[in-house]
């Protein structure tokens, strides 16, 4: 009898283990990750703001290094001049 309820126990615990790595355990991941990406947020918000002055203008635009440009496939630039057949 006493190994029917070890028996027991153990597989309760395992079935109460995988109900909580199926349902309780993405709901904490989740929450935990939003708290994260809000308080990064708020602080890269914070940190732009104290770096401007009132009227100050900041362009923050960096290009991609990967993306070529579009001169980059407009091929060799050559000079012509006109030559006159006629002497």
């Amino acid at each position: 009898m006493e190994f029917l309820n070890i028996l027991f126990i153990i597989v309760l615990v395992i079935v109460a283990l995988r109900l909580f790595m199926r349902y309780v355990f993405p709901f904490l991941l989740l929450r935990y990750f939003r708290k994260k990406q809000d308080e990064f947020m708020g602080k890269t918000k914070d940190d732009r703001k104290k770096d401007r002055k009132t009227g100050e203008v900041n362009v923050d635009y960096k290009p991609d290094p990967l993306k070529k440009s579009k001169l980059d496939d407009v091929g060799e630039y050559t000079d012509f001049e006109e030559v006159d057949d006629d002497k």
